[in-house]
C-alpha cells in the first residue's frame, strides 16, 4: 500500500525546490516531510479530486506509467487503445507487435488485434488532421523533399509557421506519401500533389509564403509554377561548394583512398593490427565528410606506416612527405568546413545564422567554387531578393531593405490595425504631453513583418524524418503499405496533437 500511495501521489503532485513542499496539479501546495509517509498528500487527493475514487472503483491499475493525471476519467478500454497506439507509433513498432505473445507477457495492456489498432489509428489521423487545420495560420512555409525506398518514391511535406512558443516557430508533418500518379514526376505533378495536400487542411497555395527545398531544377520549376519564392537549402548549397572544392584535390585524395584500400587486404590488415587497433577508412564520394574521416585516419596511421617502406605490395602506394604536408593543410581546412556542416544541422538555425556562416567561409576561403554557391547573388539562388530581405528582417535591419526586397517580402507583411490610432492630439492633453507622446510614438516602430524565424534555411527536418522512415521501413517490414507507414509516422511526428482524451472520444463514437 505505501508504494501504491507513492505512485498515486506522484501522478498528482510535483516536488518543488523545497524538499518538503509538494505542488498539486490544481495549484495547491502542501508540506510532507520525508520519511513520514504520504498521508497528508493522499488526504488532499481524496478530498479535492473525486475522480480518484472513480479510478479505484474501475480497477484501473495505478502502475500504468503511460497515464497522465487527467486520464483518470477515461475508460479503461480507451486507455488500452491509447497505450497501444502510442507504443506502436512513437516506438515505431510493427503492427504485428500487438499480437506477439512475448509482448503480452511483459505488459499489463489488454489484448488488441492489429486490425483494431489500425482502425483507431485511421480515425485518430483524421482528427489530428482537423486539429492541424485549425492550428495552421494563414501564412506558413512549406518544406519539401523526396525519399525513395525500393521502387516507391515518397514525398515529404512539413509546414513551418510563426508562433509564440517553441523558439518562435512550430513545425508539423502534413504528408508523407507517394505521388497521386506514380508514372510521372514532373514539376506539374508535384504542384498537383501539394495542392491536394493543402486542401486536406483547408488551405491553398495563397497561404504558402515560401518553399524550402534542395537547389534542384525540379524545385525551382515548382516554385515558378506556384509563383512562390524558393529558399534553397543552405545545407545542400554548402555540400555542393565543398564538393567542388575537393574536386580540385582529386589526385591527392585518390592516392590516399587507394592506399587505404590496399591496407584493407588480409595480409596487410593483419600486419597493421599488430601495431595498432585503428582500421583504414575509405571515403564515400557522395558524402564529403567521409573524406575528412579518411584523411584524419591516415594521419593517425602515418607513424605505423614507416614499417611498410620495404613491403613490395605497398611501397608504390605510400605518400611522400610533400603529400603528407598537403593532407595536413587540407585536414585543417576541412575541419573548419565540417564544423559549419554541423552548425547547419541545428534546429535553432535561421536564415540570418546561415548567412553569417557563409560570409565567414567566403572571407576565409575566397575561392571561385565557394563563391559559385555561397554568395547571396549566386546563380544557384532562386529568390535572392526574398532570401536577402528575410535575412535583413532577422538582423533587425528593415531600413536597409531595397525596393526589390520589399516587393519580394509582400507576403510576410503584417497587417496592423490602425483603427484605434489617431494623429490628432487629444484636447485634454497639454502641449508638453502631446510632445512627449509624439516622441514616444516615433521611437516605437510597429512590427511590419512576421517573425522570420519560421523560414527554415535547410530541409534537414525532412532528412531526419527520412531516417525514421528508413528505420520503420527496413527489410523486415517490406509488407508495410505506404498508407500504414504514413499513418504511423504522421502520428509519431505530430504527437503533440493527440492524447488519451482524444482517443477516448474516438472510442466512444465508434
Amino acid at each position: 500500500m505505501p508504494r501504491e500511495n507513492e505512485q498515486i501521489v506522484r501522478k498528482y503532485f510535483n516536488q518543488t525546490d523545497s524538499e518538503h513542499v509538494w505542488k498539486c496539479k490544481c495549484g495547491k501546495k502542501l508540506t510532507q516531510k520525508k520519511g513520514t509517509g504520504w498521508t497528508n498528500l493522499m488526504n488532499h487527493i481524496k478530498n479535492q479530486h473525486p475522480e480518484y475514487s472513480t479510478t479505484q472503483a474501475t480497477g484501473q491499475p495505478s502502475s500504468s506509467s503511460f497515464l497522465s493525471p487527467r486520464s483518470s476519467l477515461v475508460s479503461r478500454s480507451a486507455l488500452n487503445v491509447y497505450g497501444w497506439i502510442e507504443w506502436v507509433c512513437v516506438g515505431l513498432k510493427p503492427f504485428s507487435f500487438t499480437e506477439d505473445p512475448l509482448t503480452h507477457k511483459y505488459t499489463n495492456l489488454g489484448s488488441i488485434t492489429n486490425v483494431t489498432i489500425k482502425k483507431y489509428m485511421e480515425k485518430l489521423t483524421q482528427e489530428v488532421e482537423k486539429k492541424i487545420s485549425d492550428e495552421l495560420p494563414s501564412k506558413f512555409l512549406l518544406v519539401i523533399d523526396g525519399w525513395t525506398k525500393g521502387s516507391t518514391h515518397f514525398i515529404g511535406l512539413f509546414a513551418s509557421y510563426s508562433c509564440n512558443y517553441q523558439n518562435d516557430y512550430c513545425t508539423v508533418l502534413l504528408a508523407f506519401s507517394p505521388m497521386v500518379s506514380e508514372t510521372s514526376f514532373t514539376a506539374s505533378d508535384y504542384v498537383e500533389f501539394i495542392e491536394y495536400v493543402l486542401s486536406v487542411y483547408n488551405k491553398n497555395l495563397e497561404n504558402v509564403v515560401a518553399i524550402t527545398g534542395d537547389n534542384t531544377e525540379v524545385n525551382k520549376s515548382i516554385a515558378n509554377l506556384c509563383r512562390i519564392p524558393l529558399i534553397g537549402c543552405a545545407f545542400h548549397k554548402f555540400n555542393l561548394a565543398v564538393s567542388a572544392y575537393l574536386d580540385k584535390q582529386e589526385v591527392l585524395l585518390n592516392k590516399i583512398n587507394t592506399l587505404m584500400g590496399k591496407l584493407k587486404s588480409l595480409k596487410l590488415a593483419g600486419k597493421l593490427r599488430e601495431k595498432t587497433p585503428l582500421q583504414p577508412i575509405q571515403r564515400n564520394k557522395t558524402r564529403w565528410t567521409t573524406t575528412y574521416d579518411m584523411i584524419e585516419r591516415y594521419i593517425q596511421l602515418k607513424p605505423f606506416l614507416d614499417s611498410f617502406q620495404d613491403d613490395p605490395k605497398l611501397v608504390d602506394y605510400l605518400l611522400t612527405q610533400l603529400d603528407h604536408n598537403d593532407l595536413q593543410t587540407l585536414k585543417d581546412n576541412l575541419g573548419k568546413l565540417r564544423s559549419v556542416t554541423i552548425a547547419l544541422q541545428r534546429t535553432e538555425l535561421d536564415l540570418g545564422d546561415a548567412r553569417i556562416l557563409f560570409d565567414e567561409i567566403l572571407a576565409l576561403y575566397p575561392y571561385e567554387e565557394f563563391k559559385e554557391y555561397l554568395l547571396p547573388s549566386a546563380a544557384i539562388v532562386h529568390s535572392p531578393n526574398f532570401e536577402s530581405g528575410a535575412v535583413k528582417i532577422l538582423q533587425h535591419a528593415e531600413t536597409e531593405l531595397t525596393v526589390d526586397e520589399v516587393a519580394a517580402l509582400h507576403q510576410l507583411k503584417v497587417v496592423t490595425d490602425t483603427s484605434q490610432q489617431s494623429d490628432l492630439p487629444v484636447e485634454d492633453d497639454d502641449f508638453a504631453s502631446i510632445c512627449l507622446k509624439k516622441q514616444k510614438k516615433n521611437k516605437i516602430s510597429p512590427q511590419q513583418y512576421l517573425n522570420c524565424r519560421f523560414l527554415l534555411p535547410t530541409s534537414n527536418i525532412l532528412e531526419r524524418f527520412f531516417s525514421s522512415a528508413g528505420y520503420a521501413f527496413n527489410d523486415f517490414w517490406q509488407y508495410l503499405t505506404p498508407m500504414n507507414l504514413e499513418m504511423q509516422l504522421f502520428l509519431k511526428v505530430n504527437r503533440a496533437f493527440w492524447d488519451e482524451d482524444l482517443v477516448s472520444e474516438i472510442c466512444t463514437r465508434s
